[in-house]
């Protein structure tokens, strides 16, 4: 978003779109890639809060089939 609002700030032209963005070009995909990479990581760290799921699970008794509870 800041790269295409300095863009429209020094071109002038409202619909200006860098042309390394573009997904035509191997820098514009490999952007993509990355932040593809990091925002589903920080979503998975934020919807999935292992502690507690460790510990509803141990208070169930409940197991993953051939990973029994306890420390090894």
């Amino acid at each position: 978003v800041l790269i295409h609002l300095v863009g429209r700030w020094i071109t002038g032209d409202a619909q200006y779109r860098p042309p390394f963005l573009e997904l035509d070009n191997p820098i514009g995909v490999l952007i993509f890639i990355i932040m593809l990479i990091i925002l589903n990581y920080y979503l998975s760290r934020v919807m999935l809060n292992t502690k507690r799921i460790a510990k509803d699970f141990q208070k169930s008794g409940n197991y993953f089939d051939g990973i029994y509870p306890g420390d090894d």
